[in-house]
């Protein structure tokens, strides 16, 4: 069915700086079944990551500390391998210069946000 993960259970790492947005796309994964983690920023991700590995990364761009873009790079030098759906409220290049199949702009869609996140789970790292 779009929008729904088809398999409840999934684990997502949600990484962004707004608390507020956060907690919302934390609140609507768990109701969609998903086992939610959260950082708030990227170096808090990388720690995260380092320990234990989510079936996909939700992340923002603009942080403080280490961006998506910082945390991207510092994952492939570690050879940490997990897929990565990147949003933004900015549209630009930046998923094509990182390689990132997977983007979204801000705003968008819970159907839309589950869609592009069962994607990148079954495109794999």
């Amino acid at each position: 069915m779009p929008g729904r993960p088809p398999r409840r259970g999934w684990s997502i790492l949600v990484v962004d700086d707004n608390e507020l947005l956060r907690a919302s796309l934390t609140e609507m994964l768990v109701e969609g079944g998903w086992s939610v983690e959260e950082a708030c920023d990227g170096q808090a991700a990388l720690e995260r990551l380092r320990v234990r590995l989510p079936d996909v990364v939700l992340l923002d761009q603009r942080m403080p500390r280490m961006t998506g873009e910082q945390l991207v790079v510092a994952l492939r030098e570690a050879e940490i391998r997990v897929p990565i759906v990147l949003m933004s409220a900015m549209a630009d290049d930046l998923a094509a210069r990182l390689a990132l199949r997977f983007f979204l702009e801000k705003p968008f869609g819970m159907t839309q946000l589950f869609d592009m996140l069962t994607a990148a789970i079954h495109a794999g790292a």
